[in-house]
């Protein structure tokens, strides 16, 4: 599909990335795809995701945690250290966070990535942009 090269292609290319496309094309997979290749690639990588609520952002917990235990070479792969429903972490030092999109959220983390996903349907969406945006700068 072209859209999920020019979005893959784009990850690499830019620092911040803003898509506004119809539903169900892949995206998502790609983003977490992306998130999952850094954390097992490059050590002490932290993945920030934020959607509507706990339950949307726990969600790409479960399909980052999907790929990695479908992955044909995950015997070469750091080990998983700590895995429930909103964290995940690796022997070496990268972990992924899901949080739900809250008033105060994203003013306490660092993170190498941050996926805010269903980013319109966020009732704070702007002032969590304005938080985690420095992370991304950086």
């Amino acid at each position: 599909m072209l859209i999920v090269r020019i979005v893959a292609a784009a990850l690499f290319a830019h620092t911040l990335i803003v898509i506004l496309k119809a539903r169900q094309l892949g995206i998502t997979w790609v983003l977490c795809t992306y998130a999952l290749m850094l954390m097992l690639t490059k050590k002490d990588q932290t993945v920030l995701v934020f959607s509507q609520g706990q339950l949307e952002a726990n969600e790409i917990i479960e399909r980052v945690r999907f790929l990695y235990d479908n992955h044909s070479d995950k015997d070469r792969f750091p080990v998983i250290t700590e895995d429930n429903k909103s964290t995940m972490a690796f022997s070496n030092g990268s972990s992924i966070r899901s949080l739900p999109a809250t008033r105060k959220a994203g003013r306490s983390f660092t993170a190498s990535l941050v996926i805010l996903d269903e980013f319109a349907f966020m009732t704070w969406g702007a002032s969590l942009l304005k938080a985690v945006k420095p992370t991304i700068d950086n």
